[in-house]
């Protein structure tokens, strides 16, 4: 190594020494404030020590499996929108989003851009990002789908793969997968909970439910996640079309079909396809008259977007929406939980079971997991 080389690497030390030192700042200023305005009970904190371990395995990256790395459209969004904000909230500064989306597509991924990652995203090594996670949320779900969008980023960097960062946080988030799975299975529910479940399904009920509520946006929302097994967030990625020949149709995005001759929906592209392939669901009645409603009252045309939100803004419209009716931070999640457990109750039959399940985009598995026993 010659004189400059050292010289420069020395002074990259240095730089990442004052960037840590300034983070740890910052992040001991914010806890104080957190700690003082909302009386942290450290009981509720999720301990991290439980997901990390010293005995690293080896993770082979998923690309390497696969055999490419090509992402989706909505994939390469999202994470790109995870890193952005979980960057900005560490380092409060703004990160170059396309040398991200370059090396997360295989594109121009050269040594300047993995030296601007290694340098910016700091708190990659040494656990920070890990520590800042577990500090600052309180879901382990919502820590794992934060991890992972920096997982994947680490896998494409040699760096990361020698320095052991890639396998560290895979192995967490394989382990918070394992932990998560195993509290799955026990079908318990705890009693902050209790109240997200949404425990009447009526026909009646949601009907008079929907007549309260004024904004029409609000009122389809509603009842996409209520009159039909609820899915996860496939309706944001949704074009309307008055179509019929479905090998027109671009596989990137789901459809809602809607002429008058037929009215239903189109899933292709969701989380699991591969399980399922293209799927398409009939809308019932009381749907139709909603969806007509909405596609009137906002002028959609065919080729248009059912919802023109993000599906991250679409996820957080539909937990404000329930909270109004129910007075409970019901997220997706606890959507699909409240189902899954009032149809369980109902003595359905296996076939019955499976086709619930198929509309919810999930295995008859996953369904029995998700149906939870109140004690």
């Amino acid at each position: 190594m010659n004189i400059d080389n050292a010289i420069n690497l020395t002074v990259k030390e240095k730089e990442k020494k004052e960037k840590k030192k300034i983070y740890m700042k910052k992040y001991r200023n914010e806890k104080k404030k957190i700690e003082k305005n909302n009386n942290i009970n450290n009981d509720n904190k999720i301990n991290k020590d439980l997901y990390i371990n010293n005995n690293i395995i080896e993770i082979t990256p998923y690309y390497e499996k696969k055999g490419n790395k090509n992402l989706t459209i909505n994939t390469l969004n999202n994470y790109i929108n995870k890193i952005k904000k979980i960057h900005l909230n560490i380092t409060n500064k703004n990160l170059d989003i396309n040398i991200i989306k370059n090396i997360l597509n295989n594109e121009n991924n050269n040594e300047t851009n993995n030296n601007y990652i290694i340098n910016e995203l700091y708190y990659l090594e040494n656990n920070i990002l890990v520590d800042y996670l577990f500090n600052t949320y309180k879901n382990i779900i919502t820590i794992k789908s934060y991890l992972i969008p920096f997982v994947v980023l680490t896998s494409y960097i040699k760096y990361y793969k020698e320095s052991n960062i890639y396998n560290n946080l895979s192995n967490i988030v394989i382990n918070i997968g394992k932990e998560y799975e195993k509290n799955i299975d026990d079908n318990n529910l705890n009693d902050k909970d209790i109240n997200k479940l949404i425990n009447n399904y009526d026909i009646k009920y949601i009907l008079n439910n929907i007549n309260k509520i004024n904004i029409i946006d609000d009122k389809l929302i509603y009842g996409l996640y209520t009159l039909l097994p609820p899915r996860r967030l496939e309706y944001s990625n949704m074009i309307v079309t008055n179509k019929n020949n479905l090998d027109d149709l671009d596989n990137n995005f789901n459809y809602l079909i809607f002429n008058n001759n037929e009215k239903y929906f189109v899933f292709n592209n969701y989380k699991t396809y591969k399980l399922f392939g293209q799927q398409k669901i009939l809308i019932p009645y009381e749907l139709v008259k909603l969806l007509n409603e909405y596609i009137v009252y906002n002028n959609i045309k065919s080729g248009d977007k059912l919802f023109n939100i993000s599906t991250n803004t679409f996820g957080k419209k539909i937990k404000q929406i329930f909270k109004k009716i129910y007075n409970e931070n019901i997220t997706l999640r606890w959507l699909r939980i409240s189902y899954t457990t009032y149809i369980r109750k109902n003595n359905l039959t296996n076939n019955e079971l499976k086709e619930i399940s198929y509309k919810m985009a999930h295995s008859l598995i996953t369904n029995s997991r998700y149906n939870k026993i109140i004690k």
